[in-house]
């Protein structure tokens, strides 16, 4: 799937869940999570591209674009379950009014249920990028198929 494509998937899907949408990014350093989210949200509100930064070391940066809230997480520096209640995703990720978009999620499986989807981004040898979709029942059937 090219990146257009994915940005035109997820278009349609936050007007038919009316804002609320739980997204879930998985995909090795420097593979263009918070790349794809900047440019997702730019496509939205064309002024909000430049102020889109990673929450690498913030973990949460918050964004109010074109009158939707959104809530950007990078879960990479956290090692305990423990810390996800200290930074209060649970909060978020509950809330009805809200887009979340959390890069690094293959790293606390205790959070899927909360998501709507999954979006995997793989960096090919030439520098480009494959999106794929990964849907809440297919992540939970490759997660179980992986456990020993």
């Amino acid at each position: 799937m090219t990146e257009q494509e994915l940005i035109s998937y997820l278009i349609v899907k936050i007007n038919e869940e009316d804002k609320r949408l739980k997204v879930g990014f998985i995909g090795e350093i420097g593979s263009g999570k918070t790349t794809f989210i900047r440019r997702f949200l730019s496509k939205i509100d064309p002024d909000s591209g430049h102020f889109v930064q990673s929450p690498t070391y913030t973990i949460l940066n918050q964004y109010e674009v074109n009158r939707m809230h959104v809530d950007h997480y990078d879960l990479y520096r956290l090692e305990t379950e423990d810390e996800l209640y200290q930074i209060e995703i649970m909060e978020h990720l509950d809330s009805k009014n809200n887009l979340v978009m959390v890069e690094w999620i293959d790293l606390f499986p205790v959070l899927y249920p909360y998501f709507d989807f999954f979006i995997k981004i793989d960096l090919k040898e030439n520098e480009s990028r494959y999106y794929e979709i990964i849907s809440k029942e297919e992540h939970e059937r490759l997660s179980t198929k992986l456990k020993f």
